[in-house]
C-alpha cells in the first residue's frame, strides 16, 4: 500500500486512497523521500480532509472486506486513564523530546512513584502514538501531524481527535460492523486477548466508540446493535 504522503503530494488523489493509507499505518513511516516542508504540507492537507469528512464517511471508506479480529492484540488496544491527557502528552514530548515514560508520567502526577509514573507515561504515550500524534517507535517525538493538530482551534481539535480513534483496529471493526448487525465487543476482544486484559481495556474501547457514535447519523443503529458484555 502506498503511503498517504506520497498520495497527497502526487497532485492527483482520491480521499478513499488517502484515508486507507493513513488509518492503517503510522505517520512517521510515511513520506521518507520528501522534505520536511513537503511532509508538513501533506499533513496539513490530511487534517483538512479529516475536518471536512464526517465519521460516517470515513467509516464507509474504511469498510473492511474481511474481519480484522486476528489483528487485534494487546499492543493495539489502548489502556488509559483519560483521553484529555493526549494534548498534555504532546506538549510534554514537544518540550522534552526523547524523554522516558517515567519523565512523561512525572509531569502528570508529581506525587506518584517510579512505577506509577512509568505506567501512566507508557499507557498515555502509546495511546497518543496510536492516533499518529507522536512517534510509535524510536526516540519519543511529536509527529508533524501532532504539531499541526496542536495549533488547531479547540473545537476542531476535539473533532479530529475523535475521528483519529478509527486508527485503533478494534474501534474500526466495531464501527464498521455495528452499523448493520448485532455484535458483542467483549466476545470479539476475548478471541484475541486474555479475559483480564479484556476487562481492563473494554471501558477504554467503549468510551472511544461511544464518542464516535455521537457523531454518527446511525447512532440508533449502533446503540441497538452493539452489546458490551
Amino acid at each position: 500500500m502506498d503511503d498517504y504522503i506520497n498520495i497527497l503530494l502526487s497532485g492527483c488523489y482520491s480521499k478513499d486512497d488517502v484515508f486507507k493509507a493513513f488509518f492503517f499505518n503510522y505517520p512517521e513511516k510515511a513520506g521518507k523521500n520528501f522534505s520536511e516542508n513537503d511532509r508538513i504540507l501533506a499533513d496539513t492537507m490530511l487534517v483538512e480532509l479529516l475536518e471536512s469528512s464526517s465519521v460516517d464517511e470515513i467509516v464507509s471508506i474504511l469498510n473492511l472486506d474481511t474481519t480484522y479480529e486476528e489483528k487485534i492484540e494487546s499492543s493495539n488496544v489502548p489502556q488509559y486513564s483519560s483521553l484529555d491527557s493526549i494534548e498534555g502528552i504532546i506538549n510534554i514530548v514537544d518540550a522534552n523530546p526523547g524523554g522516558t515514560y517515567v519523565d512523561i508520567g512525572y509531569y502528570f502526577n508529581k506525587d506518584g512513584n517510579h512505577t506509577s509514573w512509568s505506567k501512566y507515561g507508557e499507557n498515555h504515550y502509546k495511546l497518543t502514538a496510536h492516533l499518529g500524534l507522536v512517534t510509535s517507535s524510536g526516540d519519543k517525538a511529536v509527529t508533524h501531524l501532532g504539531q499541526i493538530f496542536m495549533k488547531l482551534p479547540d473545537r476542531t481539535k476535539a473533532d479530529i481527535k475523535t475521528k483519529l480513534f478509527l486508527r485503533v483496529p478494534i474501534v474500526r471493526l466495531v464501527m464498521n460492523y455495528g452499523k448493520q448487525k448485532h455484535i458483542n465487543v467483549t466476545d470479539i476482544m476475548m478471541r484475541c486477548l486474555s479475559e483480564s486484559t479484556t476487562q481492563r481495556r473494554l471501558p477504554n474501547v467503549k468510551r472511544m466508540i461511544l464518542m464516535l457514535i455521537e457523531k454518527s447519523n446511525y447512532k440508533g443503529n449502533y446503540l441497538k446493535n452493539i452489546a458490551w458484555k
